[in-house]
């Protein structure tokens, strides 16, 4: 695999999420909804949808474990990890492989088949997405899956907050139509992509998987 090049980026945001998500871990795990249901069990099916139960499936930002404890329950072995270090102790302690990754500024695990990261890009800007994105690819094989979620919005903006927890967070909103250039300039090929409501507000959210589009030595 290639080195992956960072782009020059403050780490404040990043370090204010991972301290958001410290402090208010238990209410987060509180408010979270302990079933995979509707839009995003449709998503998540879709995810996987024809990926043997052989593969390698490495989770970004697994919070509660819900969405690895389904995809497991597919068949499938989840890698789980999280930039939160409660989390991470949580999962170990409920006997799961579960590990503290930052997934901007850590290196992946080779060889993965699907990266899932649910509700994790939200948070970044541009320049962090697309780090995420470069880690994504190098660590994926050459048919790789990326699903994720982020939420909608009619334009760009990238400081939106939310008050669900006492911790503040920054989000990101994206057109449908320019995250899917975003990931193509980022050598992604969208496969599948809906807009859903929210569990908590109003927002909608965007759900897409996406395939690594090979290089030509590759093919």
């Amino acid at each position: 695999m290639g080195r992956v090049r960072l782009l020059a980026t403050s780490g404040d945001r990043l370090d204010e999420l991972r301290d958001a998500y410290e402090k208010s871990h238990a209410e987060y795990l509180q408010t979270t909804p302990v079933m995979v249901a509707g839009a995003m069990k449709e998503w998540m099916d879709r995810t996987v949808a024809g990926v043997p139960t052989c593969a390698r499936i490495l989770e970004v930002g697994s919070g509660s474990g819900r969405d690895a404890d389904y995809f497991e329950s597919l068949g499938y072995r989840v890698h789980r990890t999280d930039v939160a270090r409660p989390f991470v102790d949580r999962l170990r302690a409920q006997g799961k492989e579960a590990d503290f990754l930052d997934a901007v500024r850590d290196p992946f695990p080779e060889e993965i088949d699907v990266v899932f990261a649910n509700a994790v890009v939200c948070h970044f800007e541009k320049p962090q997405f697309s780090q995420f994105l470069a880690r994504a690819r190098a660590a994926l094989q050459p048919d790789g899956v990326l699903s994720f979620s982020t939420k909608f919005g009619e334009e760009y903006e990238p400081t939106s907050r939310q008050s669900r927890l006492p911790a503040t967070r920054k989000f990101s909103r994206w057109p449908t139509g320019e995250l899917v250039q975003f990931l193509e300039t980022h050598d992604f090929v969208v496969v599948w992509q809906t807009v859903s409501g929210g569990i908590h507000s109003k927002s909608q959210w965007i759900n897409v998987v996406a395939t690594r589009r090979r290089a030509i030595f590759e093919i």
